[in-house]
């Protein structure tokens, strides 16, 4: 594995509705239930390789239910100058032997390098689940309400598709990488695992409160042999989670 990827592994619980047990592996793994009430959530993860048969080959459809999320890849393989995505639709069969694919013990692989194709508002690689709250449905759009949710406290949550969410995870991320451009920003060395993003709301940057310009109210990342969140929550997360929080240096 190239020292400039970042690596991570996942096993889904309930919300995923895996069909077989969880076996034990070396690695972390990470457990959603009820991760489809969380909207605009994003997972991102990533791992190594592994060579498998197409003819013979199990897919993470076969294991992790999929139904409400697609998948964005580091990757512009029909050269149209966007990231791949893969929709609701295609998700349930796909398999990427290198960004996303099953390991030996049938846990969820994401992988992605520091250097690839990223989405237009970004710089950074990913490997990334978006849930996706329409389903198949696409005459909703992406960023409709009806396909993500929102906070009660919001005036007009009564037009998303549900209020509020819960997610709970365990995870391992197995590499991270070792080269940074610029060592002194905070994201060098660490990976991304999570997080919730908030569309921009024009209505609400006119109040001028200094709210609504689309930040993520809460990040989860890996980094120094600690899980820490930046937004809403700052800070390492066994501190502020301590009962929901276990890490250990990699």
């Amino acid at each position: 594995m190239d020292v400039n990827t970042a690596e991570s592994e996942c096993g889904c619980g309930d919300g995923f509705n895996r069909r077989t047990p969880f076996a034990g592996t070396s690695y972390l793994q990470w457990v959603c239930p009820e991760i489809s009430r969380a909207a605009v959530c994003f997972i991102f993860l990533v791992c190594t390789v592994f060579s498998i048969s197409p003819t013979l080959a199990e897919t993470p459809g076969d294991y992790f239910n999929f139904k409400f999320w697609k998948l964005t890849l580091p990757l512009d393989s029909n050269q149209d100058g966007k990231v791949d995505e893969i929709s609701v639709r295609a998700l349930s069969d796909y398999s990427h032997p290198e960004f996303f694919h099953l390991d030996e013990q049938r846990n969820l692989i994401f992988t992605a390098p520091n250097k690839a194709k990223t989405t237009s508002g970004s710089s950074n690689t990913r490997s990334e689940l978006r849930q996706m709250l329409r389903g198949r449905n696409t005459r909703i759009g992406t960023h409709d309400p009806k396909n993500n949710f929102s906070l009660r406290a919001h005036k007009g949550y009564r037009r998303f598709a549900t209020v509020g969410g819960q997610m709970e995870a365990t995870l391992k991320v197995l590499h991270v990488a070792r080269n940074a451009a610029n060592e002194t920003k905070k994201p060098a060395y660490s990976v991304v695992v999570g997080q919730i993003h908030a569309d921009k709301d024009q209505d609400v940057i006119n109040e001028g409160k200094g709210f609504g310009w689309g930040n993520e109210p809460i990040k989860i990342y890996y980094k120094n042999g600690l899980a820490m969140t930046q937004g809403l929550f700052s800070g390492p997360m066994r501190e502020i989670f301590p009962e929901k929080t276990q890490t250990e240096p990699i």
